[in-house]
């Protein structure tokens, strides 16, 4: 179970902008009206519409920042931890729970499956 745990928290999912997304659509007017954005930001923002190179620039430059890398991606957090019934003793069993924030662009799918690829990947490194 820690390894488990471990493997989760040692990957988490990496944030990806995307266009079309409620937080694509937020920054782009963000970087429209806010006055105190850089003008480095602004550029990318206004470019990133039709650029690819500039959209994974300005994702560079957001998810550097974890407020807006935590409203980019899907986020992960271990929640609850259990198991056993005494100290110094094996436990009969054990669980924990992993909540996951999930982004708009993922799908539940997406998450499960990659929970499962740590999973097999904690058991048989």
């Amino acid at each position: 179970m820690s390894r488990l745990l471990v493997e989760f928290e040692a990957n988490p999912i990496q944030p990806h902008l995307e266009r079309g997304t409620p937080i694509y659509g937020t920054i782009q007017c963000i970087g429209q009206y806010a006055k105190n954005l850089p003008a480095h930001l602004r550029a990318l923002v206004k470019t990133s519409v039709h650029s690819d190179r500039a959209l994974r620039k300005l994702e560079a430059e957001l998810i550097r920042d974890p407020v807006y890398s935590s409203l980019i991606g899907t986020t992960q957090a271990i929640d609850l931890v259990q198991g056993g019934v005494k100290a110094n003793a094996l436990p009969e069993e054990a669980w924990a729970v992993v909540n996951h924030r999930i982004a708009t662009q993922r799908s539940v799918f997406c998450i499960y499956t990659r929970g499962f690829a740590v999973f097999i990947n904690a058991i048989d490194p």
